[in-house]
């Protein structure tokens, strides 16, 4: 089995839920104490926020190149970011390694397709809702379209991400927020889900407390780890495609599973 390298911190909630997920999952399909093998490297989120918040995105890369390839070098087969903004850099740290980056927009593509919807509402940080890189990807590889709320949502809803969900803090003010917006992008926009796409929103919502259907990206994302760390290298042969960049190596799975 596949040794599974993570970029953590980002926040420290979503790595450990990431953590505890991942070993919940493969204790069950493995039986007993059986877990899958895991290394963790923490970055500062300190400093990549302020990176990110002024737009400077080769800086968030060049830490995130550095950490991929310590976990290359410590034994990963294969690397995770578990945070939905930040794979926005992804592809590029993708072209500095050798080993694959499980996508999670990959993930949650081949999940929402698996589920028969095509048109998804993305809630999240404004880096995630703002930026193309994951309405693109979920299109042009999944036929998926995405729609967000309107700028003053956006905002708030970035605002109890970043100063609220990320520091642990989980409000029912904020909860009722979240639920009042998943109606609203069902009724007034037609989505047939909604895209959790912030690794702490499911830790705020489940899905059990609305009606409509979640796609929560931590969850989701998990239990594609645990799936690919288990593959064979013939399964993986038979049913992965890759994408090659122009200096070879890994670029990325367009189906995963």
């Amino acid at each position: 089995m596949k040794v599974i390298g993570i970029i953590g911190g980002l926040s420290y909630e979503s790595t450990s839920q990431y953590y505890l997920d991942i070993n919940k999952i493969s204790m069950k399909k493995l039986g007993g104490y059986n877990k899958l093998e895991i290394i963790i490297i923490s970055v500062n989120l300190d400093d990549i926020m302020a990176y990110a918040n002024k737009d400077e995105w080769h800086k968030i890369t060049s830490i995130f190149i550095n950490t991929a390839m310590r976990l290359e070098k410590m034994g990963a087969d294969f690397i995770v970011i578990p945070c939905n903004s930040f794979h926005i850099v992804a592809d590029n740290v993708q072209q500095a390694v050798n080993v694959p980056i499980l996508n999670i927009i990959d993930c949650v593509g081949s999940h929402i397709q698996a589920l028969g919807f095509s048109k998804i509402a993305l809630l999240g940080s404004k880096f995630t809702m703002e930026n193309e890189f994951y309405h693109q990807r979920l299109h042009n590889h999944f036929n998926i379209l995405t729609m967000m709320p309107d700028a003053e949502e956006r905002d708030k809803l970035h605002s109890i991400i970043l100063n609220e969900l990320c520091l642990g803090i989980f409000l029912n003010k904020s909860k009722n927020f979240v639920k009042k917006l998943c109606k609203k992008m069902r009724e007034q926009y037609g989505c047939q889900a909604i895209i959790l796409g912030c690794t702490e929103l499911p830790m705020i919502l489940h899905q059990d407390e609305i009606n409509i259907p979640l796609v929560p990206t931590t969850d989701v994302h998990a239990e594609y780890i645990v799936k690919f760390a288990m593959k064979t290298e013939q399964e993986e042969l038979q049913r992965a495609f890759f994408h090659y960049s122009s200096i070879g190596g890994y670029y990325g799975y367009s189906r995963i599973l």
